[in-house]
C-alpha cells in the first residue's frame, strides 16, 4: 500500500532489492520496527538510518520518491544502472515526478526541447537526462535530485551522482569459477518471489547457463520460456534439447508469428514515452504480454550479459583496432581521410572506410549512434548543437581509460539504461511484468568490473561466459550461431508508406528521405522504424 509512512518519512516506491533481508536484520538490529515482507519499508528504513549514503547499499533496481515530512526535503532517486525510470520538472514552487512521462501534467509537455530531434535522428532515443520536453528531465541512472522547501515556500534542487562503475582488473586467475559463483549468487536473490515467475531461455550462451544454473540449484518455480519465431529461427530446438537433458516438464515454447507484432503498432505510444528505433520492442512487448497470460508476474532475463561480458562485435573489433587510435596519430589520420574522400565518389565506399580514421572519441560516438554517423553529422549539423556531446560527457568522464575499456564503460553506463533497458521496462511494464535482469545483481557486475580486457576476450565475444556454458551446460547447442532477436517483418517496409515526411523535416530541420537513401541496407529498417514512431507521435501531439 503505496505511499507509505515509515518514521518522518512518506515514500513511494518501485523495485526490487536482491539484499532486502540482509538489510532488514541490520536495521532491525539498529532498533528499526519493520513489518511484512515487502522492501519498500526497508527502504524506507535504510534512507531514516543512513540517508543517501544507503543508495549504494541498495542491491536491486528501483525508482523513488521518498519526503520528510518535519524538514521538507524530498529525494528522488534512481537505481545504478536505471533499469527503472523516473522523470520529473521543478520549478521555484512545485516539483512533479513519475515513471513515466504520460503522468506528467500535459502544461509541461507544451514546449519541446528543440535538440531533441537531432539527439533523436543520432542515437534512434532519447539520452538522459534529456526527453522530448524542454521542462522535463529524466534522472541519470545512479543519480538522485534532493529538493528543500524554505520558509517562503521556495524550492531549490540539486542533482547529485551516488554510485560510479569503475573497472578494477585484479587479474586473479579462476575467472570461470568466479564468475559461476557471481551467477549463482545472483540466482539465489533474484528468483525470491511471492509467486512463480519465469526465465526467457532462447537457447543461446546467456539463456542457457542462466537456465542451467537455475535447475542446477534446484529452483524450479521459474519455468523456461522460449519464443519461436520463425522457421529460420533455431530457439525452440536449442531450448527443447536442453530442457530435455535435464528432464524439465514445465518448459514452454511461445509460437509467435512475426506478422503479429503489426497488431501492436497503433499502441507504440502508449509502450513508449518517446519515439524509439529498436524494432525488438515489438517482439519483447509479445513475449510478456504471452509470459502474463500464462500468470507470470515476474520474468528473468539475459540483458546486461553483452556488455558486461564482451557480447557484442565492436568488442572484439576495438581490441584489434585499438592500437591504431594513439591521439598523436589523429592528425595524420584526418589528413588521409580528407584526401581519400576527395577520391571517393561512391557514398557507401565512404560508408565502408570512414571509420578507420576517426580519433578514439569520434570512433566511440560513431559506435554509440544508431542513426547520423559521424560521416553526415559534418555536414548535417547546421545551427551549431552536435548530438555526440552526450557520448563526450561520458568519454571524458573515463578519459584515463585505453579506447576498449571506455568502450565497455560506454555500452554499460550509456547504450544499456537508455535503449535496453528501456525497451524491456517498457514492454514488460505494458503488460504488468516485471522483469529482472541477472546479470545487473551487484555479485555480477563486479565480477565483470574485475576482469581486464584480455581476461575478457581472451577467447573471443563472451568466452568467460562460454567457459562456464562449456563446464556444465549437457548440450552442445548453445555453440550454434543465433539469428538477431529484431522484429523480422516485411511489415517495416510497408510502414515506409505511413511515414509523414514533411512533418518530419519540418520537426528536425534536416530532410529525412535525404539522410535515408544514404543509409546502408542494414540499417534501413530501423530508420524506417523511427520514422513510423515519430510520425506517430508527431500526430498524436498535434491531435
Amino acid at each position: 500500500m503505496q505511499p507509505l509512512r515509515y518514521r518522518d518519512w512518506v515514500i513511494v516506491y518501485n523495485g526490487n532489492l536482491y539484499n532486502s533481508e540482509e538489510l532488514r536484520s541490520e536495521l532491525m538490529v539498529r532498533g528499526h520496527v519493520l513489518e511484512g515482507t515487502s522492501d519498500t519499508p526497508v527502504f524506507a528504513a535504510a534512507f531514516d538510518e543512513w540517508g543517501v549514503c544507503a543508495l549504494p547499499r541498495f542491491n536491486g533496481f528501483f525508482a523513488a520518491a521518498i519526503y520528510n515530512v518535519r524538514n521538507h526535503e524530498l529525494f528522488l532517486v534512481r537505481d545504478k544502472h536505471g533499469q527503472k525510470p523516473l522523470y520529473f520538472s521543478a520549478s521555484a514552487r512545485s516539483v512533479h515526478f513519475g515513471s513515466t512521462l504520460h503522468m506528467m501534467p500535459s502544461r509541461l509537455k507544451e514546449r519541446l526541447r528543440p535538440e531533441a530531434a537531432m539527439d533523436l535522428l543520432c542515437y534512434g532515443f532519447l539520452p538522459a537526462p534529456t526527453t522530448m520536453y524542454a521542462e522535463i528531465e529524466a534522472l541519470e541512472p545512479a543519480h538522485y535530485v534532493h529538493f528543500r522547501k524554505s520558509v517562503d515556500g521556495t524550492i531549490t534542487g540539486r542533482i547529485e551522482r551516488f554510485w560510479r562503475p569503475e573497472f578494477i582488473p585484479d587479474e586473479i586467475g579462476a575467472v570461470a569459477e568466479r564468475t559461476q559463483a557471481a551467477l549463482e549468487t545472483a540466482i539465489k536473490h533474484v528468483t525470491i518471489a511471492d509467486a512463480p515467475g519465469g526465465c526467457l531461455l532462447s537457447g543461446g550462451v546467456d539463456s542457457s547457463l542462466v537456465y542451467a544454473l537455475l535447475r542446477r540449484g534446484n529452483f524450479d518455480r521459474v519455468a523456461p520460456l522460449t519464443v519461436d519465431f520463425a522457421a529460420d529461427d533455431q530457439s525452440g530446438v536449442r531450448a527443447s534439447n536442453l530442457a530435455q537433458a535435464f528432464a524439465d516438464d514445465s518448459h514452454v515454447t511461445l509460437n509467435l508469428d512475426y506478422e503479429e507484432g503489426a497488431a501492436l503498432l497503433p499502441a507504440l505510444g502508449e509502450i513508449c514515452d518517446q519515439p524509439f528505433d529498436d524494432t525488438s520492442i515489438v517482439p519483447a512487448t509479445m513475449i510478456f504480454g504471452r509470459a502474463r497470460a500464462l500468470g507470470y508476474k515476474m520474468v528473468l532475463t539475459g540483458d546486461a550479459a553483452d556488455e558486461l561480458f564482451g557480447g557484442y562485435q565492436s568488442f572484439t573489433r576495438m581490441k584489434t583496432t585499438q592500437k591504431f587510435l594513439h591521439p598523436s596519430l589523429d592528425s595524420s589520420r584526418k589528413w588521409i581521410w580528407r584526401h581519400l574522400r576527395s577520391l571517393l565518389r561512391d557514398p557507401q565506399a565512404q560508408w565502408r572506410l570512414y571509420r578507420a580514421f576517426l580519433p578514439a572519441p569520434e570512433l566511440l560516438a560513431d559506435i554509440m549512434s544508431n542513426g547520423l554517423k559521424s560521416l553526415e553529422l559534418e555536414t548535417l549539423v547546421a545551427n551549431g548543437y552536435d548530438p555526440r556531446h552526450h557520448v563526450r560527457k561520458a568519454v571524458d568522464a573515463n578519459k584515463e581509460l585505453d579506447p576498449l575499456s571506455m568502450l565497455r564503460m560506454l555500452n554499460l553506463t550509456f547504450k544499456l539504461p537508455n535503449q535496453m533497458l528501456y525497451k524491456i521496462d517498457r514492454a514488460s511494464m505494458y503488460n504488468a511484468v516485471e522483469a529482472r535482469p541477472i546479470f545487473l545483481h551487484d555479485a555480477v557486475v563486479d565480477v565483470a568490473l574485475s576482469l581486464s580486457n584480455q581476461q575478457l576476450l581472451a577467447g573471443g565475444s563472451k568466452s568467460v561466459l562460454r567457459d562456464v556454458c562449456a563446464s556444465i551446460l549437457p548440450t552442445d547447442d548453445w555453440r550454434k550461431p543465433k539469428i538477431g532477436f529484431g522484429w523480422r517483418t516485411d511489415k517495416i517496409d510497408a510502414l515506409r508508406e505511413q511515414i509523414d515526411i514533411p512533418a518530419i523535416d519540418t520537426f528536425t530541420g534536416t530532410s529525412f528521405q535525404r539522410v535515408f537513401d544514404r543509409r546502408p541496407k542494414e540499417m534501413r529498417k530501423r530508420w524506417i522504424f523511427l520514422g513510423y514512431g515519430l510520425s506517430q507521435w508527431l500526430h498524436a501531439r498535434s491531435a
